[in-house]
């Protein structure tokens, strides 16, 4: 009989999934993409390195998750400004300053 993972299983395993990205991304952050390193992760998250294995198949493929989801914040946060009344010059105004204020106050994620 294959083993099945129970309901409780893959909730915790989904809480240690997205605690590592959070991590992941607090580390990106500090540091810069170039320097969030595996062991810098999870040494945040207080898990071994190993362990983050577990929940990515590679390094690339946790940095893809870190920027897919930066990048969504971004995207959720544009088109909020863009969506505005007014010239669309002045919306598109808007979302440069809005965008380049973002990325000047987190030059880690930007």
């Amino acid at each position: 009989m294959a083993y099945r993972k129970t309901p409780a299983e893959t909730r915790r395993l989904e809480a240690a999934r997205e605690h590592l990205v959070v991590c992941a991304t607090e580390v990106v952050a500090d540091v810069g993409w170039a320097q969030a390193s595996v062991t810098a992760v999870a040494d945040a998250a207080g898990i071994a390195a190993g362990s983050v294995y577990q929940h990515f198949s590679s390094k690339s493929a946790l940095a893809v998750e870190v920027f897919r989801r930066a990048a969504q914040r971004e995207v959720d946060v544009l088109g909020e400004v863009l969506e505005g009344d007014g010239d669309p010059a002045d919306r598109l105004r808007r979302g440069v300053e809005v965008f380049a204020r973002r990325a000047l106050e987190n030059p880690g994620l930007a």
